[in-house]
């Protein structure tokens, strides 16, 4: 039986120091969404977490959104 992976809160993601520039280049929305997809990827074991799961979910939810187009008009 693998233990249960529990990522850190979306809201203490956002409020790292990474998160809010990640916010701030992206917008909290698509940052918070990104953050969501990429924290249920690593419960899924679909995303390895290192020594850091919090700075593996703010790497890979950045990598996400970099390849999205830009939001806006």
């Amino acid at each position: 039986v693998r233990p249960q992976r529990v990522p850190p809160s979306i809201e203490a993601l956002l409020g790292s120091e990474r998160g809010r520039s990640l916010a701030a280049r992206h917008g909290r929305l698509r940052a918070r969404e990104a953050l969501r997809e990429t924290a249920d990827r690593f419960r899924r074991g679909a995303l390895p977490a290192g020594e850091e799961p919090a700075a593996a979910i703010l790497e890979a939810a950045e990598g996400t959104l970099a390849g999205r187009p830009p939001a806006g008009p």
